[in-house]
C-alpha cells in the first residue's frame, strides 16, 4: 500500500515470506509464526514488500524506504 504497487508480483510474495520468517525467528513445534501481538511484523513485512515492488518496477510512488 505504501508504494501503491500496480500488482502483486512473485518477488513481492517471496519478500513477504522471507520477512515473516525473519520476524518469526527460529521455528519450534509450538510456534512457526510470530506472535499476533508482535508489532514489528507489519513494519518488517511492509518494508520488504515495498522494496520488492521497487525492484520489480511495479510501484507508483517509488521513494526510497526509510532506514530503521
Amino acid at each position: 500500500l505504501a508504494v501503491r504497487a500496480s500488482r502483486f508480483t512473485p518477488g513481492m510474495l517471496a519478500a513477504a515470506a522471507r520477512a515473516l520468517a525473519g520476524v518469526a525467528g527460529e521455528p519450534s513445534p509450538q510456534r512457526i509464526l510470530p506472535s499476533p501481538f508482535n508489532r514489528s511484523v507489519a513494519v518488517e513485512v511492509g518494508r520488504a514488500v515495498a522494496d520488492a515492488a521497487r525492484e520489480d518496477g511495479v510501484c507508483h510512488e517509488c521513494q526510497e524506504s526509510p532506514e530503521s
